[in-house]
């Protein structure tokens, strides 16, 4: 199985974002809450995804259901672990769920749409 690079970094970035978001304090991580770092970080998130979805077989259920897992996973253990995001990303607010809601649509327009065109 080929792994493709760019999802992987998009989800390292995420988690490190996320990590320093939810642990400000933690001396590995939070040097990414300095402004140059964490709009870095953010700029080549917003890079590697859109090319990530363009690489072939990204339309597979894999590429779009474990990310969403992950985030949703990835959010959850910060939570228990005592963290508390600084920027209001909690599994607690609504907005995060209707984004979930959307994803989840999303992934089943696409087993729709792959269904159709096999029959």
């Amino acid at each position: 199985m080929k792994l493709n690079v760019l999802p992987t970094i998009s989800l390292t970035i995420l988690t490190a974002l996320l990590i320093s978001d939810f642990f400000p304090n933690n001396p590995f991580f939070g040097y990414i809450n300095n402004g140059y770092v964490f709009w870095a970080l953010l700029v080549a998130l917003g890079v590697i995804l859109p090319l990530s979805y363009r690489s072939k077989g990204s339309n597979s259920h894999f590429q779009r259901i474990f990310p969403l897992a992950y985030l949703v996973l990835l959010l959850v253990v910060l939570t228990l672990l005592g963290g508390e995001s600084a920027h209001g990303f909690a599994v607690n607010q609504s907005a995060f769920w209707v984004v979930v809601l959307l994803c989840t649509i999303d992934i089943i327009s696409i087993r729709k749409e792959k269904g159709a065109k096999e029959i």
